[in-house]
């Protein structure tokens, strides 16, 4: 691991001990990496959704675009974040945004309910503003 060859050991042992780095984490109320990396992802997600609507790239009401349509109009990081996020169904879904085919019903997409692209930014900015929240 990362403390291992940096040569704490000991540290690594204690977190080991208390049961991880996402026990530790929530233990000290601090954000585990991989949550936070899920959050600055989505909020990636969601501005660029917002430009590409807002720009009219994307026609209002149109359904998001497949990855291939983003790929070809400059947008690929936003194909690879969408498909690492549950694809584009599953995203339209959290976000209440149509999409060309309905998502999986077992992929747990809709638990969030629909937020909307305006309320998910908000939403997102807030919580990475504050450097998240605590139990």
């Amino acid at each position: 691991s990362a403390l291992r060859r940096a040569g704490a050991r000991d540290l690594q042992l204690a977190i080991e001990r208390l049961g991880g780095s996402a026990r530790t984490a929530d233990l000290l109320s601090l954000w585990y990496f991989s949550d936070w990396k899920y959050l600055t992802e989505l909020r990636y997600i969601v501005h660029s959704l917002r430009a590409l609507y807002a720009s009219g790239k994307i026609p209002p009401n149109a359904p998001i675009p497949s990855s291939s349509w983003m790929r070809a109009n400059g947008c690929a990081q936003l194909a690879v974040l969408l498909r690492r996020h549950g694809g584009v169904s599953s995203v339209g879904a959290r976000l209440g945004l149509p999409t060309s085919r309905p998502p999986r019903v077992e992929d747990g997409a809709l638990e969030w309910g629909a937020l909307g692209l305006e309320l998910a930014e908000t939403l997102l900015r807030t919580a990475l503003e504050r450097g998240g929240c605590s139990g």
